[in-house]
């Protein structure tokens, strides 16, 4: 609240900075420019001399010349070094932020295969997600390939393949995001931070589907068919906040998800069992020749 509150009184204060340079420059000898506008002209010319109009403005002028170095002052001892450390707080915090943006893609991306869309995520409507509102068995894995991009660039041509479990995928990530998000906020240094980006990373933390998807792994009903009407709308005001995260600046990693064929799909269940057949985790996530592993109480996803 604190950041908001500075935010708008360094408005307020630049508003009538603005407005106290205007009265000084109209009461001065200085001649109006000749690019100017002859509105901005006639609104420059000094009043009169022996006049109320010429004594009101003679007053405003002496306040407006106290308020120009009070504001001055204001930017040197407060509002420069505010902003420097809200910039060192943000830079401290760039990687926890990069790590929320793509865990945030990892879910988006993997839920967009599954529901066959194709689409940019600012393209994206509630009605292409709607045939999620009713889980079907079939959606519980999906093998992929997924695509690593960073910022707005093309994929650079790297790539995973594992399985997208829907259910313990959507729990771990939301989980993950959750975490990285209370470890920005429970420091000191992150009421430095942004109003902004507190306030968006906390719309994040309560959105009504990342709260749902912290607890799906947990639900009794993973084996069965269900309808969950709102998830496709939640899932759409999911996918509006990571595009707000989107506009920070920071390294913005991200995937892209497609489906593998049925002889991709043998070759890459052949090749995890060999790689199993050496290894002994109850949990554990690794990748192997570009290949993901999430090994939960020893049994492969």
């Amino acid at each position: 609240m604190k950041n908001k509150t500075s935010s708008i009184v360094f408005l307020i204060l630049s508003i009538l900075f603005v407005l106290s340079i205007f009265i000084v420059v109209k009461f001065s000898n200085i001649p109006p420019f000749e690019f100017l506008p002859d509105f901005i002209k006639n609104a420059l010319q000094k009043p009169q001399d022996n006049t109320s109009k010429y004594e009101v403005y003679r007053l405003l002028e002496n306040l407006s010349l106290a308020f120009i170095t009070a504001y001055i002052v204001y930017l040197i001892i407060d509002f420069i070094p505010n902003f420097m450390a809200k910039k060192k707080a943000f830079l401290i915090y760039k990687s926890k932020v990069a790590n929320i943006y793509m865990t945030m893609s990892d879910i988006i991306g993997g839920l967009k295969m599954i529901a066959n869309v194709k689409i940019e995520d600012k393209k994206i409507k509630v009605e292409d997600f709607k045939k999620l509102n009713h889980y079907k068995l079939e959606y519980n894995r999906t093998y992929y390939k997924r695509y690593s991009q960073l910022s707005d660039k093309k994929n650079n041509g790297n790539f995973t393949k594992g399985v997208f479990n829907f259910h313990q995928r959507l729990t771990d990530d939301a989980k993950a995001i959750s975490k990285n998000i209370e470890n920005i906020i429970k420091l000191p240094i992150a009421t430095k931070l942004d109003y902004n980006l507190l306030e968006l990373l906390s719309s994040i933390e309560s959105s009504p589907f990342l709260i749902y998807c912290k607890q799906l792994s947990q639900s009794p009903i993973q084996d069965k068919e269900y309808t969950n009407d709102a998830f496709a709308q939640n899932l759409y005001d999911f996918i509006q906040l990571q595009l707000k995260l989107k506009k920070y600046n920071f390294r913005k990693h991200s995937y892209k998800f497609e489906k593998l064929g049925n002889e991709d799909i043998i070759e890459l269940d052949q090749t995890r069992e060999r790689i199993m057949e050496n290894i002994n985790y109850e949990n554990a996530k690794f990748y192997h020749v570009s290949i993901e592993y999430i090994i939960k109480d020893g049994k492969l996803n």
